[in-house]
């Protein structure tokens, strides 16, 4: 199969968890490297093998990935091994979202570690419902009714976590494309 990626793509890779010292680090790095003359709308395609991690951290490279493509970077997102919790919300920044054809996307409910006085847990918990709320709706928007929040509810009630292979993650609307594995060269 041809390559079917833009010319003059600049590739980031991005793995680990979304915490505040990942997410800082490569936003500065995307901001300072877009900011430049020379890479004023140049294609952007970033590998992303992510285990999730904190929401509003997330959300703040959520935003990145849109400031980029406001900027006028059209940008892919290659999901290659796992992309776990908020990374799958991460792959929907993207004006192209693709998955590696032996990777796989974590979707589960929004967890918090609250403790202390009654009226501060339940205000957590109301918290935890917006960022539910929020973070199924990146999920879904994109996906043209193929995945709803009732779907994800449903898979993810009483703690579950859904591991969605490539296959369904296209069936269902969170990736555009799944890259399949080359093909190994035949012995004579």
């Amino acid at each position: 199969m041809p390559d079917s990626r833009p010319t003059n793509e600049a590739v980031f890779i991005y793995v680990g968890s979304n915490n505040e010292q990942s997410t800082r680090d490569f936003a500065i790095m995307l901001n300072e490297w877009s900011t430049k003359v020379d890479n004023f709308g140049r294609p952007i395609r970033i590998l992303m093998n992510s285990a999730g991690g904190n929401i509003l951290d997330s959300l703040f490279l959520y935003q990145i990935f849109c400031l980029l493509r406001k900027r006028g970077h059209y940008l892919t997102i290659v999901a290659y091994g796992r992309c776990s919790s908020c990374s799958g919300w991460l792959l929907q920044a993207a004006d192209k979202r693709v998955i590696g054809a032996e990777s796989w996307i974590l979707i589960h409910q929004v967890s918090s570690r609250a403790d202390g006085y009654l009226d501060a847990m339940l205000a957590e918990i109301a918290r935890c419902k917006q960022l539910r709320a929020q973070t199924d709706h990146l999920l879904t928007f994109r996906t043209k009714g193929k995945l709803t929040v009732e779907t994800i509810r449903r898979r993810t009630k009483g703690g579950r976590e859904w591991w969605i292979d490539a296959k369904t993650a296209k069936a269902h609307g969170l990736v555009d494309e799944v890259e399949e594995t080359p093909d190994f060269p035949v012995a004579a």
